[in-house]
């Protein structure tokens, strides 16, 4: 590849293999938008350390380059990630998720960039697991709250990896929240309910369904998570983590005493 810019693949036309390049759905999405950037909006809700704030950050960006380069993704989408940080204390301080989800929405259907449907899907009615025409950025967003803010005293102690081979820091932890949750949908009966969905499950937020609209992540698969939120939604069953168990694994649970095995 002689460029590492979007040009160098819309120069390419019809002619590129788009099947054997990395994070093919996030490039081919800000070609076909013409919408350059890509990455969530990120919701500060914990003001009590400054400090701990700005490292969170730093330590966030370079986790994501990090699963960016394990990925393969390293040398194009870096330099159009824009993870907009909102920052207001009187409102987002200690704000739940929900109050934040609606925060988001409001502002994301002012600002929302639509994707062009496939034009099979545009004779098709919607089915329950289409993905949303809306970019991800769109449709998710990111909310740290201070448990989150947490988790960088110790993932800085194991950062950075001495080699490529070295066991993984303990997760940077953050919120990603489904913009487009109701609760409705996913109650016993349901349209994007599971089948054997009877509310079974341990409260999350007063929620006893399987599905309740957001998870944790570990900051370093935000990169691929972003390119596959193109084409199927968080809440695909295979592939969510129901808290306090952090996605992509499961094999840890963010608990009011931090990162834990499970």
């Amino acid at each position: 590849m002689s460029s590492c810019k979007l040009e160098w693949f819309i120069d390419q036309g019809a002619s590129f293999n788009w099947s054997t390049q990395a994070f093919s759905r996030t490039l081919k999405s800000m070609i076909d938008t013409k919408h350059h950037e890509w990455g969530f909006i990120i919701y500060r809700c914990a003001y009590g350390d400054d400090e701990a704030w700005q490292r969170y950050m730093k330590y966030f960006e370079e986790n994501v380059i990090a699963g960016l380069v394990y990925h393969g993704g390293d040398v194009v989408l870096p330099q159009y990630a824009n993870w907009t940080v909102r920052e207001d204390r009187e409102t987002l301080e200690g704000a739940s998720v929900d109050a934040v989800r609606n925060t988001f929405v409001e502002w994301r259907d002012e600002h929302s960039v639509e994707r062009e449907e496939h034009w099979i899907k545009k004779l098709l009615p919607p089915m329950a697991t289409d993905p949303p025409v809306r970019l991800p950025r769109f449709t998710y967003c990111l909310y740290v709250d201070q448990k989150c803010l947490d988790t960088v005293a110790a993932f800085a102690e194991k950062w950075p990896k001495p080699s490529r081979f070295a066991p993984s820091p303990p997760p940077l932890v953050a919120v990603l929240i489904d913009g487009d949750f109701d609760e409705s949908q996913y109650m016993r009966g349901g349209p994007r309910a599971a089948p054997d969905e009877r509310g079974q499950y341990p409260a999350v937020d007063g929620r006893t369904c399987w599905y309740v609209g957001w998870e944790y992540v570990d900051t370093d698969s935000l990169g691929i998570l972003y390119d596959e939120l193109h084409s199927r939604r968080l809440d695909d069953p295979s592939d969510y983590t129901r808290p306090p168990k952090i996605s992509p694994c499961g094999f840890e649970a963010l608990t009011d005493n931090g990162v834990q095995r499970v």
